[in-house]
């Protein structure tokens, strides 16, 4: 089935985050996308977890791999994408009910080659419960849609990304044709910014 996303999603033992990304994922109004599962060599459940969901939901696909690092799934996870975008969602992360809708109208909207998005941090315990909600407010630095329709707007507004915080993430949509290009180095912490 041609999914218009690929969500990428690595994991190195992250039995409990896994089954909560899943639950963020099934409160999705769009389903239009396929979920790409990268274990980097989990020695815990994850594997026999990701392999049993992928079994129930054919939206999931599951890849193993010896463990290389997180750049390295994501280019795996980059190699295996068929959708016209990319979205790239770590296991301890969790979508916003209707925020793949969103971004699915906004693509429509603007046929873009990035759609950065906001992204909140909480602070949580050991069980991954919320202790703080939303403890940087970096969505304040980030409140309104703009649309910059060529490479020279983008630049131009680079420090705009920069201070909002929109470029200090991967969690964005992209192109895949893009990323099929410009593949993460996996030799540098950071290498998402």
């Amino acid at each position: 089935m041609n999914r218009k996303v690929s969500i990428i999603t690595p994991v190195f033992n992250r039995l409990k985050e896994l089954t909560r990304l899943y639950e963020t994922l099934n409160n999705q109004t769009n389903d239009n996308f396929i979920w790409i599962i990268i274990d980097d060599g989990s020695t815990d459940r994850t594997p026999k977890l990701a392999d049993e969901m992928a079994e129930k939901d054919e939206r999931i696909r599951v890849i193993h791999q010896p463990n290389q690092w997180i750049y390295a799934s994501y280019n795996r996870g980059i190699a295996e994408a068929r959708g016209e975008y990319i979205y790239f969602l770590n296991s301890d992360d969790r979508l916003r009910a209707g925020s793949l809708g969103l971004m699915a109208e906004t693509a429509i909207k603007y046929r873009p080659d990035i759609i950065w998005t906001v992204v909140l941090i909480h602070e949580c315990d050991e069980e991954q419960n919320i202790i703080t909600y939303n403890k940087s407010e970096l969505d304040k630095r980030a409140m309104e849609e703009h649309f910059y329709k060529n490479e020279i707007e983008v630049r131009n507004n680079w420090p705009y990304f920069y201070m909002s915080f929109l470029a200090h993430n991967q969690a964005n949509l992209y192109r895949s044709e893009i990323m099929k290009k410009h593949k993460f180095r996996n030799d540098v912490y950071g290498a998402d910014t």
